[in-house]
C-alpha cells in the first residue's frame, strides 16, 4: 500500500495566531450600545420634561384666562416684586375682557437654552398655546426657567389676532 508521503518542510505550517479582532469588535459593540443607551435615556428624560411643561402650560393658560394671573408674590414667578402687581392686574383684566375661552390647543414647547454640563434638565423652555375665544383667537407665550428646584415663569405674553401683543405681566 502506498502511504501518503510525509509533508515536506516547506509545506509545514504553524497554527495561525487567533485574531484579536473579535475581542475588539465585542468591546466596540458594547461601548456603542452603552453610548446609544445613554443618549436614548437623555433624550427620553428631555422629552419627559418638555411634555410635562406642555401639560403645565395648558393648565396654566386655562387658569389665567379663568381667574387671572397669580399675585406677584406667588412662587410661580421667576422674578417679580410687589411693585409689579399693577402690571399683573392690568394683564389679567385685559385677558378677561377677551371673553370666554372655547378651546386651548395643546401647547408646543421647545428648548431655549441647552442643558448645563452633563445634566439632562434644560434650564429654559418656551411654550406657546393657541387660544380660541367667542369671536377671535390669540396665542399665549410663556418662558419657563428652572430655578430653586422648580419651574417658574420668567415671561408671559398674549398676542391677539386683531390687537397685537398685550402688556406682559413679567
Amino acid at each position: 500500500m502506498d502511504e501518503p508521503a510525509p509533508p515536506r518542510s516547506y509545506e509545514l505550517t504553524d497554527e495561525p495566531p487567533k485574531p484579536r479582532r473579535s475581542y475588539l469588535m465585542i468591546a466596540g459593540l458594547s461601548l456603542g450600545f452603552l453610548l446609544f443607551a445613554g443618549l436614548g435615556a437623555c433624550a427620553w428624560q428631555l422629552n419627559r420634561v418638555i411634555v410635562g411643561r406642555s401639560d403645565a402650560t395648558e393648565a396654566f393658560v386655562k387658569q389665567v384666562h379663568a381667574e387671572g394671573y397669580p399675585a406677584a408674590d406667588s412662587a410661580i414667578w421667576y422674578s417679580m416684586t410687589p411693585e409689579d402687581q399693577s402690571r399683573i392686574d392690568e394683564s389679567s383684566l385685559y385677558l378677561r375682557s377677551r371673553g370666554l375661552v372655547h378651546s386651548v390647543k395643546r401647547p408646543i414647547c421647545r428648548l431655549r437654552k441647552q442643558p448645563d454640563g452633563f445634566g439632562v434638565r434644560p434650564n429654559e423652555l418656551i411654550c406657546s398655546a393657541i387660544v380660541h375665544f367667542d369671536d377671535t383667537g390669540g396665542a399665549h407665550l410663556f418662558v419657563w426657567k428652572w430655578a430653586d428646584d422648580r419651574w417658574k415663569i420668567a415671561d408671559s405674553r398674549f398676542m391677539s389676532e386683531e390687537e397685537g401683543v398685550a402688556k406682559p405681566p413679567a
